[in-house]
């Protein structure tokens, strides 16, 4: 598989439909069969680059004084900020573009990254605690992540903000 910012090409030797399917519904925005001709893969890559620059960037969320801002992975509370990582951002604008709702770790992984668990629970509560810790960091007063034992993670806005 090639990844370039955000596209996955896959190239592989299988060439049933099934697999073609699979590649393609677990998050690839293309597929290519060996044997490939180098001029094809390059208009391809190409081809994914451009709608790539197409898709409109992603709008901050806004939730009264707490804002998250994904051009720079970061989060502001008043005037206070900290930055992500791209796993953490990632995680914390997913929750928060749907607050209120559970996620389970192997959904978070599916959604975000669009393919199956393959990094396990470990690593999906280390990459919440890092971003419960920075939020908590600017925001001690308000636990913005917050998990509900056996279910899963939700991210909870103050009940007075204003939803944008």
């Amino acid at each position: 598989m090639w990844i370039f910012r955000g596209k996955a090409v896959f190239l592989s030797g299988y060439t049933e439909e099934e697999s073609r399917i699979h590649g393609l519904s677990v998050g690839g925005d293309d597929y290519v069969c060996k044997p490939y001709s180098l001029q094809e893969l390059e208009l391809r890559v190409r081809a994914r680059i451009r709608s790539g620059r197409a898709a409109q960037p992603p709008q901050p969320l806004v939730y009264g004084s707490f804002s998250i801002h994904p051009a720079s992975c970061s989060a502001n509370y008043g005037s206070r900020s900290t930055d992500f990582s791209s796993y953490e951002f990632d995680v914390l604008y997913f929750l928060a573009r749907h607050p209120g709702e559970i996620f389970m770790p192997d959904q978070i992984y599916d959604f975000v990254w669009k393919v199956p668990v393959n990094k396990g629970q470990k690593s999906m509560q280390v990459i919440m605690g890092r971003i419960r810790r920075k939020l908590y960091e600017i925001c001690p007063d308000h636990d913005y992540i917050q998990i509900k034992r056996y279910k899963g993670y939700l991210f909870v806005p103050p009940e007075e903000a204003d939803f944008r």
